[in-house]
């Protein structure tokens, strides 16, 4: 069974409006979400990973490398 492009967007539509609930519930419950120091920089290291990444990509793009080397990041 095929599913149409509506309901493809009413489908996505639902899901982002869980998260924003969820996110919306996350923020107001009784305890604060707190990290510590060790947490908090490993998530900076993954951003920052992330981040050299998508800057690698965008390097990639503009020099007007093959698709097939942006995919793999060759």
């Amino acid at each position: 069974m095929a599913i149409s492009n509506t309901q493809k967007k009413q489908t996505d539509n639902d899901t982002v409006q869980k998260d924003l609930n969820s996110e919306d519930n996350h923020h107001s419950s009784a305890h604060p979400h707190v990290h510590s120091e060790e947490s908090l920089q490993r998530l900076i290291n993954r951003l920052s990973r992330i981040e050299g990444h998508v800057r690698g990509i965008k390097t990639m793009i503009k020099d007007n490398r093959p698709c097939p080397d942006v995919l793999i990041q060759k």
